[in-house]
């Protein structure tokens, strides 16, 4: 019954502690979770940024040229065909 006892002890301790760090893992992973979402949206955004960017510096390589654009894209070849176009096609 005295073994009992002193491993009864330790093994709430052990579960105190377990819990412990428990919580603390747990407020460390929502701080990460924070931190890189606060790094995806900055991510986002000079991403877009960037595309952005290289679009208007393809855009000026464009200007007076006759081109053919080749694609898949149903509402870009909706804008080319017709001279009335739905807002839904176009968005």
């Amino acid at each position: 019954m005295g073994s009992c006892v002193g491993s009864c002890r330790w093994y709430t301790e052990m579960q105190a502690q377990i819990s412990g760090l428990q919580a603390e893992l747990e407020n460390r992973i929502e701080h990460l979770d924070d931190i890189l979402h606060k790094q995806q949206q900055m991510l986002v955004r000079m991403l877009l940024k960037k595309r952005e960017d290289q679009e208007n510096e393809f855009r000026a390589y464009l200007l007076g040229i006759t081109f053919i654009v080749v694609t898949d894209c149903n509402a870009l070849k909706a804008t080319s065909e017709k001279k009335q176009i739905l807002p839904r096609i176009a968005s």
